[in-house]
C-alpha cells in the first residue's frame, strides 16, 4: 500500500490526476460576441460623429479680405458668364441653413464642402442659366429676367417648390425674390458681380436673416490690381454735398421702392 502512494516502483513519482477536456465555443457565443463587439464600435462611433457635429466651426475663409476684393471698382467688369467657386461664406450662413429646416449633422457637411457656379447670360435675349455644383449635387435652372420660374430644392421630406422671379439691376447685379408658398417663407437674394468674381447676399425675411457668400471667378488673380477695391477719399466734415441725391439715386431709390 505504502509502495503504491510512493509512485511506480516506488520512485516517489505521483501519478498525475486525469483533467475534464474543455468545452469549445458553440458558434451561437462566437457570433453573440463578435456582434456585440461591431455594435460597441458602431456606437463609439457614432457618438464621436455626434461630438463633432457637436463642436463643429466652419472655416468661412477670409471674409474681410474677400468683402474687400469682391466690393471693388466694376470699371473693369465685362461679363457675368463665367464659372466662380466659393471661396468664403459669413458667420450668418450656418443660421440662415438651420432656420431652413436642414438637419443639425448636415448642415456641417454643407459647411465644408466645394461649391461652383456656371453662370450663363444671354443679354439679348435675357435667358439666364446658373449651374450649381457641391459635392453632393448638380442643379440646373434655366429663366428669364422678369418672368416667374419655379425651382425644386432638397430631398424626400425636406423638399419643397420655390416661386422665383428674378430682375437685372443694373449691369452687375442681379435682383432675385422666391417664396415657398407651402411654409409662408419668402427670401431675397442679390448677386453683385465685379471683375474678380460675385457676392451673393441673401435674406430669409420672415426669420430676419442676412448673409453673405463669396464667389471668385475663375482666371482671375487676387494680385491683379483691377481686382482691389479703389481707394477713396474722405469727404470734409464741413463738405454736405453727400447728402444730397443725384437723378441717378433717386432713381435707384424709386426701382428699390417696387420690391
Amino acid at each position: 500500500m505504502a509502495r503504491d502512494l510512493l509512485g511506480p516502483e516506488g520512485t516517489g513519482l505521483l501519478i498525475p490526476i486525469s483533467q475534464k477536456p474543455r468545452r469549445a465555443w458553440s458558434k451561437t457565443k462566437i457570433c453573440c460576441i463578435v456582434c456585440a463587439v461591431l455594435v460597441l464600435l458602431l456606437l463609439i462611433g457614432i457618438g464621436g460623429f455626434f461630438i463633432y457635429i457637436s463642436t463643429y466651426k466652419a472655416d468661412t475663409g477670409d471674409v474681410d479680405k474677400w468683402e474687400d476684393f469682391l466690393a471693388g471698382d466694376t470699371d473693369n467688369f465685362e461679363t457675368m458668364t463665367g464659372s466662380y467657386e466659393l471661396v468664403a461664406f459669413d458667420d450668418h450662413y450656418q443660421s440662415y441653413l438651420e432656420a431652413m429646416g436642414i438637419p443639425f449633422f448636415v448642415v456641417p457637411l454643407i459647411l465644408s464642402g466645394k461649391e461652383r457656379l456656371n453662370i450663363t447670360v444671354d443679354e439679348v435675349g435675357n435667358n439666364v442659366t446658373i449651374i450649381t455644383i457641391t459635392d453632393w449635387m448638380t442643379r440646373t435652372s434655366n429663366f428669364k429676367f422678369g418672368e416667374m420660374f419655379e425651382m425644386q430644392y432638397g430631398k424626400d421630406s425636406m423638399s419643397g417648390l420655390m416661386y422665383n422671379i428674378c430682375e437685372q439691376t443694373s449691369k452687375t447685379e442681379i435682383f432675385c425674390k422666391s417664396e415657398e408658398r407651402e411654409k409662408g417663407w419668402e427670401f431675397e437674394s442679390v448677386l453683385a458681380f465685379s471683375y474678380g468674381g460675385l457676392v451673393n447676399k441673401r435674406s430669409f425675411i420672415n426669420n430676419n436673416i442676412v448673409t453673405k457668400k463669396y464667389y471668385k471667378k475663375d482666371g482671375v488673380a487676387t494680385q491683379d490690381e483691377r481686382f482691389k477695391k479703389p481707394t477713396t477719399v474722405a469727404a470734409s466734415p464741413d463738405d454736405h454735398s453727400w447728402l444730397e441725391f443725384n437723378d441717378s439715386e433717386e432713381d435707384w431709390l424709386n426701382d428699390d421702392e417696387e420690391w
